[in-house]
């Protein structure tokens, strides 16, 4: 890209990967106020705070489902053992 000159009466410049044309000093001073910068903000904690117990609701909700599908489990197979529906014992040949 060519070098510009202020006293030039069209400037033609790279802003944001188009070339833009301007005839003022103003609007080429100016122009870096119009292009979006990225901010850099610190952590959010209350943001963090609420996905983390959130998260933690899901897994911990997961992981309780799984226990009460365990207990029914074992809770059929006692029930079934009392009831004399199946045994322990192997059968002899």
């Amino acid at each position: 890209m060519e070098s510009f000159h202020y006293d030039s009466p069209i400037v033609l410049f790279e802003n944001a990967g188009s070339i833009c044309a301007t005839a003022s000093k103003e609007a080429l001073t100016m122009a870096g106020h119009r292009v979006a910068h990225a901010t850099l903000k610190g952590p959010s904690v209350v943001k963090e705070i609420l996905i983390a117990t959130a998260l933690g609701i899901a897994a911990g909700s997961v992981w309780k489902m799984h226990h009460w599908n365990e207990q029914r489990k074992v809770r059929a197979f006692y029930g079934m053992l009392d009831k004399g529906e199946i045994t322990v014992v192997a059968a002899e040949e």
